[in-house]
């Protein structure tokens, strides 16, 4: 890739995340709208009992584990595209 497109598509995504703030989420959502994330090995039970937690998108740690969240759950994804805050389920529904 060359500076210019490089450039060009930070724009498109710039202006993509004005016309929809959840844009990076949906962009990273497969067909069915679950989104990989890495949790802390410290964090897996709070994932697993619904708690509010933060993840990443990047694999930080080999003993990280890789969950599948609907987007819906999902907050925002901040700092670059990376730390994603993941809001509390209610598990008694």
């Amino acid at each position: 890739m060359d500076f210019k497109k490089i450039m060009q598509y930070i724009e498109d995504f710039k202006e993509n995340m004005k016309k929809n703030p959840r844009y990076n989420i949906e962009r990273l959502a497969d067909e069915e709208g679950m989104v990989r994330v890495f949790l802390p090995r410290e964090s897996y039970m709070d994932w697993y009992t619904g708690q509010v937690l933060c993840g990443s998108t990047e694999r930080f740690l080999p003993n990280d584990f890789i969950v599948y969240i609907h987007k819906d759950r999902i907050i925002k994804i901040d700092n670059g595209n990376t730390l994603v805050h993941i809001k509390g389920e209610d598990l008694d529904e």
